[in-house]
Order: C-alpha cells, then structure tokens, then sequence
C-alpha cells in the first residue's frame, strides 16, 4: 500500500527455545496468531486507530551468529479500514505504545501456548512435566522484547 508503514518485532524468550525445536509448526502458528490478534485488537479499539490496518509479517528464526532466536518481523500501515470501508490514517508518530503492546502480546502468547499444550497439540521436550511449563510461563512475566518503530514512507523499503 502506497501509505506510511511500522515496522514492529516480536521477539521470543530463548527460554521457550525447547518448545520451538520440538514443535515448530504448531509454535509458529502461535506466534503469528498472538502478534495478529494483538495488533488487530489495540489498532481496532477508537483509543488508538478505530480501524483493521494492513499487516504483513515474516518469520525470522535466527540471529545474525545462526542461532536459533525466533523472531515475528511486522509492517503495520499507518492507518486503516473502518466497518464501512473509509480509510482512517494514523494520527500519531508512533502507531502504538510499546509497553502495552508487549503487554498484550505476552498475554495473547502465553494463552495460545497453554491452549495448545492443554489440547495435545505441543509435544514437551524429553523431561519437561506440564507443571514445568506452567512454571516456566509463569516466570516469563518480565517484559518480552518488542520493538515499535515510527513510521516511515512505504512498506517497500523495509528489509526484514
């Protein structure tokens, strides 16, 4: 779209890295469902956008030395569609608050995640118990890596 795009990354704790190896499909889904909802629910609400924006996302699995660091890269127009089909640009530099963002992303993650290991569909990595992964995700309360650029001209010109 020919309109200002966000650039926002959505980093994994590498304490769920077990998880990822063994269930790589299934975690992927989680991740890009979580990063969606997250933005599709804040940019929807009249307290930032009040409409459904643009969004295209890839998934980057590695850093820079290979190892594994999974990563959502997302190009977020900076405005959006109403119910009635009326564009609605952005108002603010920056699309979204990043505290909440993350907020809401770990909550939506973390959700999905358990869902998932309730209803059998996240294999435990060999001697994790499910009292473990509750454990384990309930330390994972600290703020999670997200970043929220401002915008910038184009969605072209991004290099995820």
């Amino acid at each position: 779209m020919p309109v200002p795009h966000h650039h926002l990354i959505f980093t994994i704790p590498h304490s769920l890295n077990p998880l990822w190896r063994y269930n790589k499909r299934t975690f992927a889904d989680v991740l890009f469902q979580a990063a969606s909802q997250t933005l599709m629910q804040l940019l929807g609400s009249p307290d930032y956008l009040g409409a459904r924006p643009g969004i295209l996302a890839a998934l980057h699995t590695w850093n820079q030395k290979l190892d594994v660091h999974v990563h959502l890269h997302v190009l977020v127009s900076a405005g959006g569609l109403t119910e009635d089909g009326t564009w609605v640009a952005a108002k603010k530099k920056c699309l979204l608050p990043r505290k909440v963002v993350m907020t809401k992303f770990r909550g939506k993650f973390k959700a999905l995640l358990r869902e998932m290991v309730v209803a059998g569909k996240i294999q435990l990595p060999p001697g994790w118990t499910r009292n473990q992964f509750y454990a384990l995700l309930y330390k994972l309360s600290d703020p999670w890596n997200v970043k929220v650029f401002d915008a910038y001209a184009g969605g072209a010109s991004v290099v995820t």
